[in-house]
């Protein structure tokens, strides 16, 4: 070895710069620029050299540059002849033996040959990778010469000259770049691929052949495109890197499969061999059929692009969903797989059975060929028609869209309702399965195969007239549509509720078969109409709709061109002695009952009080007035809701609440007239003579059936209280209330007025108090109440808009009890402070007379005497402050308390509408009679004493129990 000495730069033939004194210039020579430098040098290459070897090392630069076009020959046997670490080589370099190899001991360093490079034998390009840049060894001069490049170690190698060699490229490992195919040198030349890969920076075409022994890659570059229509075969794998798009476009028979990892691979059935593992997007664009076999697997996408056919046939597991934009996509429910969007055409061929479970998408069209049965479970809007031209096609209407040409045979199977809104033509089979109904609202007359109703139900409303159906059993034909000749072994229900279904041919009934018929009381009726011979047997089932049915009703049922036999049965599901009359070309239908009622509701789903009124009016089919008859008939043709409704107004239970409303003014009174002469001023008097004006707001939300409702109420007491002896005080006082109620929803208001007188007995001490008063009412009520319902456009029948008025009294009896004590607290804790306990009791009794109500016509009431009880206890504690301003002392406080409320009656109210015969003598619903619970909250200002005159002014809250009541009072007293 021969190595540089000096530290200056110098020309290759000065010997004083070479160790030794005699340049590198000989066979067997191997020259070294090295470490003695300590900045970057250039060696000017002044003569042409043929040695064996040259090796750079080192961290700093060298150049080798080139005097009057001087070359460098390497013409070793065998090993490195170019060994580089830092350096450009600029010169002319012939390789007749050895590798060239690039070595990393500065991750910055690179290699660079820029100048000629001839190749006369097979080269080993051995590149490091030095990690930090790319690339790691560049070559932009052009490389000639009848030899070829290896490509080894896991560096980046850039070729980017006008490239002729001739040897072809091998590829060992690491990385080629290039940006045109003339950087892999003459276009015969091929590539062979045993590890490596090729970096397509740029968008080009190649024609060369390739061999893949191992793997191969081939990276291509974001928006490029590589289009590579050499062969490629071998045994090795194709693997596709990087996010630009790589066409392969020859004929390719390599076995080791193809791995999609980013980007795209797009090519033919002839081009992308054997397995494919898809990460990323795969492309078939081809002009002709052909046949892809291998198996896709991966979560990447399929394309099909190109006017041909493509026959997938292999097992594939595929997630990321096909796309077809032009041509034939033909495949099995196997090799098909996740979402299609189907913009030209989509075939499903194959011998055995399978089921499609993604969703098809699109404007293309689906074809079912070949012997096997393809089931679609997805909820496909695909609307380019299907064609079923082999085998079985089954789905449901939510997977079947659209027009559907029927070569062989259609299933419709699903558990769910659904409607069919396409064509279906063909001579083909369809059948119903599944317990589910399918609906047709399509033209489908020029479908003529056989129907065939396996399960569930089948509703025609639209056109299947050339189509023969078959009822089985368990099963139901229905709809307003036509159909082709009918036999029925299971149901036939004509309409949608009520309607006609026309059979174009003859109907046939069998023993197993029935005709389901639906009738209502305005005459109309289910009607099945054959332009054939109507065969009867087997049953009618009969199902009056909600209304008022009438004696000698008639119903036609059936029409043909001529009735043979007759049905072995008449099922009814009402007591109302139908019998059937047989003409020649129709059966009638007729009802030989005086009178019955069809409720919207089951009697049994009623409860309560609209249980209690809907026995009193339906349950005897009573013999209505012909007043009564408009009203019953509006309220037997609401909705189930509605009429439930509407059946809770023709019952008084409403009126409970002038019951509980009386209870609270009845209450308010007796207390107004039942507490201490003033104790708190003015108490050196013995007689005293009271005014107290008073009034409430009682808002009841009522639950249960019962209609909300508010009153108010206003009134006064006046009495005088006279002191017998000591504690003891004889009270007498008279008082008067007007309330105003007023029910929600419309449903009527009412007035009481009430008169009052109420003796009582008291025992008051400075600190005690206890009293006892007896109550008497008369009570004064007039009431509306408004019954209404909805106009039934459907059948022309009115409203009901009645309002029932009454007017009627009751005697009212209340003993009251109330007591409390003064408690003064310590004036260490509040001067002048009391705390105030007290407690009431009242026992109500309200005997209301029997009353007959006007102005409702047909449903007015005629209401039973009632007797109402009521016990309320109330405590409350009051928290009490004396002041002192003058000669005046008054006397503000506040108070919370707790009452309870029961009602020791029932709330029942008889009664029965006045002069109608209905079921019964009377009907008994129950009002609001409920024990409650309330919690007060009040405050007042007490008993200012100017000239023996006394004066109070008070409100208080009632809340709890889904009511609430505001009271507010005003009193004077005059102690004498």
């Amino acid at each position: 070895m021969i190595s540089w000495q000096s530290d200056v730069n110098g020309s290759w033939s000065d010997g004083t710069k070479w160790v030794g004194g005699i340049y590198p210039q000989a066979a067997g020579d191997t020259a070294e620029l090295g470490t003695v430098a300590l900045s970057s040098k250039v060696v000017n290459l002044d003569l042409n050299i043929s040695i064996d070897s040259l090796v750079i090392t080192g961290a700093e630069k060298w150049t080798v540059d080139s005097l009057n076009g001087s070359a460098l020959t390497f013409s070793g046997a065998s090993g490195t002849a170019l060994n580089l670490e830092n350096a450009t080589i600029s010169v002319p370099v012939t390789i007749n033996g050895g590798d060239i190899k690039f070595s990393v001991t500065n991750p910055a360093t690179t290699a660079v040959m820029n100048d000629s490079l001839l190749l006369n034998t097979n080269t080993v390009f051995d590149i490091a990778d030095q990690a930090a840049q790319l690339p790691d060894m560049t070559v932009s001069g052009v490389i000639s010469g009848t030899g070829g490049v290896i490509k080894s170690n896991n560096g980046t190698l850039y070729f980017s000259g006008l490239n002729t060699y001739s040897g072809g490229t091998t590829f060992l490992g690491g990385t080629i770049l290039i940006l045109a195919d003339s950087d892999l040198g003459n276009s015969a030349g091929p590539l062979t691929f045993n590890g490596g890969t090729l970096f397509v920076a740029a968008s080009i075409s190649s024609l060369r052949q390739t061999t893949l022994n191992g793997p191969g890659t081939i990276e291509t570059y974001t928006n490029t495109t590589y289009t590579f229509n050499g062969n490629i075969l071998g045994n090795g794998s194709l693997i596709k890197t990087g996010t630009g798009t790589l066409i392969l476009g020859g004929t390719n028979s390599y076995l080791g499969g193809t791995t999609v990892s980013d980007g795209i691979l797009q090519g033919t059935t002839d081009s992308m061999q054997g397995d494919i593992v898809n990460s990323a997007s795969v492309i078939f664009d081809q002009a002709g059929p052909g046949s892809y076999g291998g198996n896709m697997s991966g979560n990447g996408t399929l394309t099909k692009n190109g006017l041909g056919t493509v026959i997938l046939s292999g097992s594939n597991s595929y997630t990321g969903g096909t796309t077809i934009n032009s041509g034939v996509l033909q495949g099995t429910t196997a090799s098909l797989q996740g979402d299609i969007v189907n913009s030209a055409s989509v075939v499903f061929d194959q011998t055995g059975n399978g089921t499609y479970a993604g969703i098809l998408s699109g404007t293309g069209s689906l074809t079912k060929s070949n012997t096997g049965t393809v089931i679609l479970s997805g909820a496909n809007t695909y609307t380019g028609g299907t064609t079923v031209s082999g085998g079985t096609l089954q789905g449901t209407t939510s997977s079947l869209p659209g027009d559907i040409s029927n070569g062989t045979s259609v299933i419709f199977d699903q558990t769910a309702s659904g409607t069919y809104t396409g064509v279906l033509s063909g001579v083909g089979s369809l059948s119903k399965k599944g317990s589910g109904e399918v609906t047709f609202t399509g033209n489908s007359a020029g479908f003529t195969g056989a129907t065939t109703i396996e399960e569930g139900s089948f509703i025609v409303n639209g056109t299947m007239s050339s189509s023969p159906f078959t009822v089985n059993i368990a099963t139901l034909l229905g709809g307003t549509g036509s159909v082709g000749t009918t036999v029925n072994n299971g149901t036939v229900s004509p309409g949608n509720s009520i309607g006609t279904i026309n059979i174009v041919g003859d109907y046939t009934q069998n023993a197993d078969g029935s005709l389901l018929v639906e009738i209502d009381d305005m005459g109309h009726s289910d009607l099945l109409i054959a332009t054939g011979t109507a065969n009867l047997d087997g049953s009618v089932v009969v199902t009056p709709l909600s209304g008022l049915y009438m004696d000698g009703m008639m119903y036609t049922i059936l029409q043909a061109n001529s009735v043979n036999g007759a049905f072995a049965q008449l099922i009814e599901s009402h007591p109302a002695d139908f019998y059937l009359t047989y003409f020649a070309q129709s059966v009638v239908l007729n009802i030989g009952k005086e009178q019955f009622a069809i409720l919207p509701v089951s009697s049994s789903s009623l409860k309560g009080n609209a249980k209690a009124i809907g026995n009193y009016l339906f349950t005897c089919d009573p013999n209505y007035s012909p007043a009564l008859i408009p009203i019953i008939d509006n309220l037997l043709h609401q909705k189930p809701d509605e009429f439930r409704q509407t059946l809770l107004q023709f019952g008084p239970q409403d009126f409970g609440a002038l019951e509980k409303t009386q209870m609270q003014t009845a209450t308010i009174i007796s207390h107004s007239m039942n507490q201490a002469k003033d104790w708190n001023a003015c108490d050196t008097q013995d007689s005293t003579l009271w005014l107290e004006p008073l009034g409430y707001y009682y808002k009841d939300n009522e639950k249960g059936g019962l209609t909300p409702y508010n009153a108010k109420s206003f009134g006064f007491t006046t009495g005088y209280k006279k002191r017998l002896w000591d504690h003891f005080l004889l009270s007498g006082g008279i008082g008067y209330s007007h309330t105003c109620l007023n029910w929600y929803e419309n449903r009527g208001d009412a007035t009481v007025q009430s008169l009052y007188f109420s003796p009582g007995i008291a025992y008051q001490s400075r600190d005690a108090y206890a009293g006892l008063i007896l109550q008497g009412s008369r009570s004064f009520y007039s009431a509306d109440r408004k019954i209404h319902s909805k106009v039934i456009t459907a059948c022309y029948i009115p409203c009901i808009d009645e309002t029932a008025h009454n007017h009627h009294k009751s005697w009212d009896i209340l003993a009251g009890f109330q007591g409390g004590y003064r408690f003064k607290t310590s004036d260490h804790f509040l001067t002048n402070f009391y705390i105030v306990p007290s407690f009431h009791l009242d026992y109500l009794n309200i005997f209301e007379e029997g009353y007959r109500e006007t102005g409702a016509g047909p449903i007015n009431l005629s209401v039973k005497n009632k007797h109402s009880a009521f016990l309320r206890s109330e405590f409350l504690v009051r928290f009490m402050k004396e002041l002192n301003i003058g000669p005046f002392r008054s006397f503000p406080n506040i108070y919370v308390g707790y009452l309870k409320n029961f009602a020791l009656s029932r709330g029942h109210f008889s009664s029965h509408f006045y002069k109608q015969s209905l079921c019964g003598n009377h009907f008994t619903v129950k009002g609001s009679h409920q024990n409650t619970s309330q919690l007060i909250l009040g405050t007042e200002l007490e008993s200012v004493c100017f000239h023996n005159i006394s004066l109070k002014i008070g409100y208080e809250a009632n809340i709890g129990d889904h009511y609430n009541i505001q009271k507010g009072h005003l009193k004077g007293e005059w102690n004498f």
